[in-house]
């Protein structure tokens, strides 16, 4: 089996009762189990050193389709920090894989409350004082947000969408293709949001979306999430062939650098099909991890930033 694949399984496979551990040949042990708050049970993977951790990393997760093109990228990444002697925790949001809750009822809100219950989890299981977050997509937002209560501690953020209408516009235009494609017709935009009001859900190729979700999401500003944060050391990574810096994302580092807090970019040359293609709605993942160079630019940046 591939290493991947066997923290794969080991990280994201657990009963509803009792803690799955795996204690592999390099010493890292993976712990999958439920978090206990308030809102109801967490599922969370952690990743952890061999040695006492010097650090403590929160991943937050993409949204619906989004997760299964990242899942692997986030396993390579928590795998390849807690070698670095960091704990990790991976987790599946209320309302989402198999953590309780109802999809309908998820708002960013009770995403970035998710974030920060792992991360006082994280810190109470290991002892580590000092928190990153890393985010991707909708959950760069998110990592924003959980962050502010861990000031000055680094945030990396993979693809984040500096434009959430721009973003929901990707998503509609998907369930669009996706209808056209099974010979179906496809409702005008002004329709199909009244659908999404009105069902308080939307299928897009197979993955749920939330109405709540976009109702509680679409006027966040990723700026102003770094700018309320405070001032910390901030990396995002674009994935595309164009390896210039999207004008939106552009104008974010220039906002931010003003309110004196100073974003690093980097690139990677690669279109990564979000939502296009996307697998459908089920324990898949991708089978071949793409935009690799994420993972070690996320580590250094970390580990430079400790």
């Amino acid at each position: 089996m591939d290493p991947l694949d066997d923290h794969l399984v080991q990280g994201w496979t657990a009963s509803a009762s009792g803690r799955d551990t795996m204690v592999h040949e390099d010493g890292l042990r993976t712990t999958a189990t439920f978090l206990d708050t308030k809102r109801g049970p967490l599922f969370v993977a952690y990743n952890e050193p061999a040695s006492t951790p010097t650090a403590g990393v929160v991943i937050c997760q993409p949204y619906s389709a989004e997760v299964a093109r990242n899942q692997r990228r986030e396993l390579a990444l928590a795998w390849e920090l807690s070698a670095q002697g960091m704990a990790v925790a991976r987790f599946h949001y209320r309302g989402t894989g198999h953590s309780a809750g109802e999809p309908e009822d998820m708002t960013f809100d009770q995403m970035v409350g998710d974030a920060r219950d792992v991360a006082a989890a994280l810190a109470e299981r290991t002892g580590v004082t000092a928190i990153s977050f890393v985010g991707t997509r909708l959950g760069s937002l998110v990592a924003a947000g959980a962050a502010s209560s861990h000031p000055g501690t680094p945030l990396v953020l993979w693809e984040p969408p500096p434009d959430m209408e721009r973003y929901y516009k990707e998503i509609l235009r998907a369930r669009m293709i996706g209808l056209v494609k099974q010979g179906k017709r496809s409702p005008g935009g002004k329709e199909l949001m009244a659908m999404f009001a009105d069902d308080g859900f939307l299928d897009v190729v197979g993955n749920p979306v939330a109405y709540s979700v976009y109702e509680s999401t679409i006027d966040k500003r990723l700026d102003r999430l770094l700018i309320d944060g405070g001032t910390r050391p901030v990396l995002t990574i674009q994935m595309s062939i164009k390896q210039e810096i999207r004008p939106a994302l552009t104008a974010i580092v220039a906002t931010c650098a003003a309110a004196g807090i100073p974003i690093a970019t980097e690139t990677i040359p690669y279109d990564e099909a979000w939502w296009f293609g996307a697998p459908g709605h089920g324990p898949k993942v991708e089978t071949k991890m793409t935009a690799t160079e994420a993972v070690p630019l996320t580590s250094r940046f970390l580990r430079e930033d400790r």
